[in-house]
Order: C-alpha cells, then structure tokens, then sequence
C-alpha cells in the first residue's frame, strides 16, 4: 500500500472483509508492526520519531465500561491520559451527541450509543487524527444518519483528519472526501470525491452496428459532453440532460442508425466491482 492522505481528509477505506482494513489501521496506531516500509505521520516516521500529534481510534469494537455511565467512563479514561481540565470529559461527550447527566448505564446503550461513547474515547487527548473501524456497522438507518451528521459536524469544527473503513458504500460516500479501495492487502486505487462523482455519473447507453458514423455525430452534436466507447458497438453518453425519447428522435432526424437508446444508473457499487475485478454493471 503507497498512499498520502492530506491533513484534514476524511479518507474512506473501502474493500471486503479479509481486504486489510483493520490491520492497516492497526498498524497506523501501532498495534501491530509492518514488516517493512514506512508509516509517516505528518512528516515523522511512526516507528522511528517521537511524533507531537494524537492518534485516536475506534477499532473493532470500543473497551467500554458496562456497569458505569458514559460520563464515568470518559473520566476513568482521562484519569488514565493523565487530564485534569475540568469539564473537560463532559465537553467531549457534547460533541459526539451524548448528554453528560445521563445516568443510564453503558450496557443499557443501544449500538449507535456505545459507537458514539466509543468515538468520545478516541477523541479525548484532543486527537488530530481519527481513525474508526466499521463505526455503523449494524446500526439502524436513523443511527446512520445520525452518525453521518455528527461526523460531518466534528469535522468542520475541529478539522480532524479521518480514516473511516467501511463495506456500506453509498453512506461513506456521503462522508469521505477522498477513497482507497483495498483488495487482498494492496491498495488498487486512491480516488478523490470529485472524481468518484465524475466516474459514476449516470449515463445514456448507445447501441449501434456503426459506432464510425455514431461517434462523429456526437462529437459534432454533444461537443460538451464526455463519452466511452464499449465492446460490441455499445457508446456510453455522459448526459442525462435529455430523455431516451429526445435522443431516439434526435438520431431519426439526423438519420443515424442505431439499435437502442437506454437511460443507465452508475452506482458506486458498480464502480466498486469494476475496481475489484468483477462485473461491471
């Protein structure tokens, strides 16, 4: 794996299970060591420099405190960290959306309960980066939605540069703003936000016996519009501007042969089993 991630992204680790998400990020906190390369954090080799900034993370599932409330686990965990801010462990949980006076007990949370506590823990220390391991995994929808918007507010407020893996993909889509996507320990492809935007825009689907004389037509009538040619005479037409009627009776006033005109959905799943090798719907 060969990737730099810019501070202050919110980076999506995106792959199968057994892909190598846990065990990089094990690594980038250092419970596990590589067997060779080099892990830099904000210049400084992981393993060789004592590096100033704080690495937070919530991976597999959080060490919680069953017996006791949100606000006493946080304040064993800042007695460990050797913090003594007063209300400062009452802040934090604010910040994940969890009130401080609950008296409700940790084996009493629901999971997006114990995620969000779980995420406190890892931000304390005043962390400047975060890394969360499969945070909505198994959560409700409205538990997802709740998770994306607090996520989205802790990083436009604190700036804090994320590492988020996930196998739901349309939802860390809404989150990250940058991907890598990891198969079998190696990463096959880092992609920006905008980018992915641009690769899975919908898209109008040509077939015709005669792409030589389809392809000239469109440059000519389409000039501000990307397209692709495919196997068997198939022209993918990146403008869904116009319907499929529009364009069948666009091409019989021009007299351009062709077979069908279909209007085609370009989900990121799609993009994500051309990525890993498997069809490309």
């Amino acid at each position: 794996i060969s990737v730099s991630i810019p501070k202050g992204e919110i980076f999506g680790l995106i792959g199968p299970n057994g892909a190598g998400k846990t065990t990089l990020m094990k690594m980038i906190v250092g419970e596990i060591f590589p067997n060779e390369g080099n892990i830099k954090i904000f210049g400084k080799n992981k393993h060789k420099e004592r590096i100033n900034h704080r690495i937070g993370s919530l991976i597999e599932k959080p060490g919680l405190y069953p017996d006791f409330s949100a606000i006493e686990n946080l304040r064993i965990q800042s007695s460990y960290m050797g913090i003594r801010r007063k209300g400062y462990a009452e802040d934090v949980l604010k910040k994940v959306g969890l009130d401080p006076n609950m008296k409700k007990k940790v084996k009493k949370f629901s999971l997006g309960m114990k995620q969000r506590l779980g995420i406190a823990m890892a931000m304390m220390g005043d962390a400047d980066i975060l890394l969360l391991d499969e945070p909505i995994n198994g959560m409700d929808p409205d538990g997802i939605i709740e998770f994306r918007n607090m996520i989205k507010k802790i990083h436009e407020e604190h700036g804090i540069t994320m590492i988020i893996s996930s196998h739901l993909l349309d939802e860390l889509s809404r989150q990250a703003t940058s991907f890598g996507f990891l198969k079998d320990g190696k990463l096959l492809k880092y992609i920006s936000r905008d980018e992915l935007k641009e690769e899975c825009r919908d898209y109008i689907e040509i077939k015709t016996k005669y792409p030589e004389k389809m392809i000239p037509f469109l440059e000519q009538r389409f000039k501000d519009f990307k397209y692709s040619v495919r196997e068997s005479g198939y022209i993918n037409l990146f403008d869904d501007s116009l319907s499929e009627a529009d364009y069948n009776k666009i091409f019989i006033e021009n007299n351009i042969s062709y077979d069908s005109v279909k209007y085609k959905k370009y989900s990121i799943e799609s993009y994500y089993k051309k990525i890993m090798g498997g069809s490309n719907v």
